[in-house]
């Protein structure tokens, strides 16, 4: 009996980073993970692979950063809707200002990160009846932090 394996898209430049999580996925079997290290190579992936369930994307990217994959994965029917695991190096405290309500991102991971968090978020995106609820508690999150932002006066502006 062959099992379903869920697809797994990891956007991430540093090669470091890549290999301890190639090493990682490799005692999950229930897992396919692809690696690609630029969002332009990320978003050609997703657009030739529909089957894509969850997408770890790096905040800090070679050319096309995190957040202008995000405002492109918005423009691309096909894929607009997978959910995004967000990875950065910021304070999640001060990150969701800069993010869409409209955007895919339903988690958030501040490297460095633990292997048990890696796979918490992972496995509430994979049961796809928890995406509605992440994608609530992550517009409250985004709304506050920028109403935090503007009352603060430094606010960025990049929704």
């Amino acid at each position: 009996m062959t099992v379903k394996k869920h697809k797994i898209l990891f956007v991430e430049d540093y090669p470091e980073t890549v290999e301890v999580l190639e090493d990682i996925f490799e005692d999950y079997e229930d897992y396919e993970v692809t690696f690609k290290t630029t969002a332009e190579e990320g978003l050609a992936f997703l657009q030739e692979n529909l089957d894509i369930e969850c997408i770890f994307l790096d905040h800090n990217l070679p050319g096309m950063s995190g957040l202008a994959f995000l405002k492109e994965q918005l423009k691309i029917e096909s894929i607009k809707d997978i959910p995004v695991i967000m990875q950065t190096m910021q304070s999640e405290k001060y990150f969701p200002a800069y993010i869409s309500v409209d955007s895919a991102v339903v988690y958030f991971l501040q490297k460095p990160y633990k292997i048990s968090q890696i796979m918490e978020s992972l496995e509430a995106v994979i049961n796809k009846e928890n995406i509605p609820k992440l994608k609530e508690e992550m517009k409250a999150k985004i709304v506050q932090a920028k109403n935090n932002e503007l009352s603060d006066g430094v606010y960025g502006g990049y929704s």
